[in-house]
């Protein structure tokens, strides 16, 4: 009789469980139908207006991280000659904002992988260096790209860096498609 008690005492906590889970199922709904016939939008436009109120707050926070110097402004420079120096790459970012070079290197040889990392002073200066997008470095043809501090695949830091390299992306679009219209207007002058 004990097991019996102790299987009847078990459901019944169960049974109140499930009791509870269901009154506040049916509060959930009722909360979520008033606030549905309060607000005028639908749903789908709430999240584009909470998803444009996220960009503003990414927008703000990102003037200030610039005005109070704690963001960092940093590319990746890949497809480097292993014989490609700091100063070579200095030279060839000739900006008064550089504030680090880190060539990436072997640890066990000390030999360049090919790679490297700027750090800028400010996001103007960053912008022209990425400007210098596939130009020459070394005799060989470099990949500038954007990338925020840090390393590692946390949500955060991808979703960071998507939002940076998408940018990049309409800002190469732009200026691509201006390029374009200046030679066609070159053309149709001559």
């Amino acid at each position: 009789m004990a097991d019996k008690k102790g299987n009847v005492e078990l459901s019944s906590t169960v049974n109140q469980r499930q009791q509870r889970r269901q009154e506040w199922w049916k509060k959930k709904r009722r909360n979520t139908e008033q606030t549905d016939a309060n607000n005028e939008q639908p749903k789908r436009k709430r999240k584009n207006l909470k998803q444009a109120e996220k960009n503003k707050e990414e927008e703000i926070r990102e003037e200030t991280d610039t005005k109070t110097g704690s963001s960092r402004f940093i590319l990746f420079i890949g497809n480097l000659s292993f014989e490609c120096t700091e100063d070579d790459i200095r030279n060839h970012f000739d900006f008064d904002g550089i504030s680090d070079v880190r060539i990436l290197t072997n640890k066990k040889t000390g030999k360049s992988k090919g790679c490297a990392f700027l750090e800028f002073g400010s996001r103007k200066i960053q912008a022209k260096a990425l400007e210098l997008h596939h130009s020459t470095l070394c005799g060989r043809r470099i990949n500038v790209e954007v990338t925020c501090g840090g390393g590692g695949k946390g949500e955060q830091r991808m979703t960071k860096l998507r939002s940076k390299i998408d940018k990049m992306k309409e800002k190469r679009k732009k200026a691509k498609l201006k390029k374009k219209q200046m030679r066609q207007g070159a053309t149709s002058e001559s």
